[in-house]
């Protein structure tokens, strides 16, 4: 699963929002399946909730990226890393090239 790109409003910034916005999609997905989360953004923030860029290695963008240290991923539950990349696709509203 892709949780990011994920944002926030400037207004709304630095109230935990995006926090608790990770925090649910990751308990949400955690309790239904097993898998992979992936994210796009900044390593420092995306670290700190257990994302790793040597995980998202396994996987191949939907589309170039810009800043390519922020291709982060998790695995949840009991999940076994491809042997090699795989392709993900994504949702149409983030889809869009220019979020990548």
């Amino acid at each position: 699963y892709i949780l990011a790109p994920l944002a926030v409003s400037k207004a709304h910034q630095k109230m935990g929002v995006g926090s608790a916005l990770i925090r649910k999609g990751i308990q949400l997905l955690s309790e239904e399946t097993s898998g992979i989360l992936v994210v796009y953004g900044d390593p420092d923030y995306y670290h700190r909730f257990s994302f790793l860029p040597e995980i998202a290695e396994h996987f191949i963008p939907p589309h170039p990226l810009q800043f390519p240290t922020g291709w982060q991923a998790m695995p949840y539950g009991p999940m076994a890393l491809p042997g090699a990349p795989v392709p993900i696709t994504c949702v149409p509203a983030l889809s869009r090239a220019e979020l990548w």
